[in-house]
């Protein structure tokens, strides 16, 4: 069957990936460490991820000063966001009355989560089967004129048993950079369930 015989939506776009710095209160060992138990949590602008999908592979960066090389060690998966409670709760309420959105609630009265970089307290989560971007536009709806809280969360893919220097380095910033910029189609499997994905509601963030 060609391709024009499938209407646009049956398409789906392949996984892109990025480059990410990591901060430099971290060292690698650390970092590594935490992201294995953890997992990876990095806080941007939304503006920055909306051309984000679930599933896209980072490649984590290591500044190493501006007279040495940028070298990565490791990638992580996106695989969920982070909200502020209020947010995520005004999020995952209208994708449940869609019937896209399953509520999982914390144990207790919430887990503390500490890291090298913060702290948070995880109030609870929501299942979503929808995309990275729909999920950002909804939270900003429901942010307003406040500035939107926002981290992409991942899980660690691939350790290289030393640091590979980038040549030319990539430019610094604390955002996502994107690699490949092609768009590419892929047609779905019909017969393969369909993932959901995480969307945490947290409280009580402190940055380290």
């Amino acid at each position: 069957m060609s391709k024009n015989n499938y209407r646009q939506m049956d398409f789906v776009e392949r996984q892109a990936e990025w480059y990410h710095y990591i901060g430099k209160q971290y060292k690698i060992p650390r970092f590594i460490a935490e992201a294995r138990k953890k997992g990876i949590s990095r806080r941007v602008g939304s503006h920055f991820i909306k051309g984000m999908a679930f599933g896209d592979i980072v490649y984590l960066l290591r500044w190493n000063g501006k007279d040495n090389p940028v070298t990565t060690f490791a990638t992580m998966r996106v695989i969920g966001l982070t909200f502020e409670q209020e947010i995520a709760k005004k999020v995952g309420d209208r994708l449940i009355e869609e019937g896209r959105a399953v509520y999982q609630e914390a144990e207790g009265r919430g887990i503390a989560v500490l890291r090298e970089c913060g702290s948070y307290t995880l109030a609870g989560s929501y299942a979503v089967d929808c995309e990275l971007s729909e999920i950002v536009k909804l939270a900003e709806q429901a942010a307003g004129d406040e500035k939107l809280f926002v981290m992409v969360q991942g899980r660690l893919d691939q350790t290289y048993p030393k640091p590979i220097e980038l040549d030319p380095s990539p430019n610094f910033t604390r955002s996502f950079q994107r690699i490949n910029i092609d768009i590419d189609f892929a047609l779905p499997n019909p017969n393969q369930e369909r993932e959901t994905f995480p969307v945490y509601a947290i409280d009580n963030y402190a940055r380290a």
